[in-house]
């Protein structure tokens, strides 16, 4: 889910009057710390993510283009199911269609891998489909709503958002996804800014066919993180985070029940775990950007 959070992030990110122009990233690197704590663990989650935005086709009416993006996760200190280095490459193309001044559509596909990469196959592969509506009220206030779909190895996730992108002065806005990835940023001038944010994520990772039999691990939480971004020249953004987490990490054997889920909550669960953790714990940032 982080992937589709993105996708649908910056697509929301548009030009509100009275805030400077959106920087958008063209690549961007994150490296990322978590503490997984409980009764019974000291364990830790440390990501890495990176992608490069690709403008294929741009005119007055449409942009068409595609991201390129990976990331990986390493669990240690939890159990010996769960410790698990995992991955994922994935390939994302878009449309967006300018029909006048207030009115767009974005719509987006994605397909990638996910899994521990130790014998790939077509079963480590999943996708994800949605569109966005976004409506220019004003010089000050944007906002849409929109849906995604995403196949992951559970079953299906929907996600259904209002896009929001609201300047309350000209340096303080609210941006983002509602309910999943609502973002506060705070200007202080034309080079940092504080940016706060609420994040809900799922994902989910085949495991090697020949060692677990196609199980696979799900994890999922929310997290709350503030960061703070300081641009070096023209092009150049460095960020560092901090914030907490809480989270839910699952093991499951090869299933073909569908189940559904609604953001990060179970509609159904046709299938239980064979083990789960829930942990929660500090979280800790560093990234960076070109911009444009």
């Amino acid at each position: 889910m982080y992937k589709l959070l993105i996708t649908l992030f910056l697509s929301a990110l548009l030009p509100v009057a009275g805030m400077r122009a959106q920087q958008l990233p063209v690549f961007s690197i994150d490296y990322n710390s978590s503490t997984l704590k409980n009764d019974s663990v000291k364990g830790a989650l440390k990501g890495l993510q990176a992608s490069l935005n690709i403008p294929l086709i741009h005119s007055s009416g449409n942009t068409f283009g595609t991201r390129i993006q990976y990331q990986s996760a390493r669990f240690s200190g939890l159990t010996s199911r769960l410790n698990e280095q995992l991955s994922g490459l994935d390939l994302h193309v878009f449309l967006q269609r300018k029909w006048d001044e207030k009115h767009q559509l974005y719509l987006f596909a994605q397909v990638g891998a996910y899994s521990d990469f130790k014998d790939l196959d077509t079963k480590d592969f999943r996708f994800l489909l949605g569109a966005r509506y976004l409506v220019k009220h004003s010089d000050k206030l944007s906002t849409g709503w929109g849906l995604a779909y995403a196949r992951q190895f559970f079953g299906h996730q929907i996600n259904p958002f209002i896009a929001i992108n609201y300047a309350f002065t000209p340096r303080l806005k609210l941006s983002g996804l509602l309910p999943i990835r609502p973002v506060l940023t705070y200007e202080i001038n034309d080079r940092i800014s504080w940016v706060n944010e609420i994040n809900g994520n799922v994902e989910s990772y085949r495991l090697s066919a020949s060692v677990h039999n196609n199980a696979f691990i799900q994890y999922s939480g929310w997290k709350v993180k503030s960061t703070c971004r300081y641009l070096v020249g023209k092009h150049h953004r460095f960020s560092a985070g901090l914030g907490f987490s809480r989270q839910s990490t699952a093991f499951f054997n090869d299933d073909a029940q569908n189940n559904w889920k609604i953001f990060t909550i179970n509609l159904s669960q046709k299938n239980a775990p064979v083990e789960t953790l829930k942990t929660k714990g500090l979280l800790f940032s560093l990234g960076y950007d070109f911009v444009l």
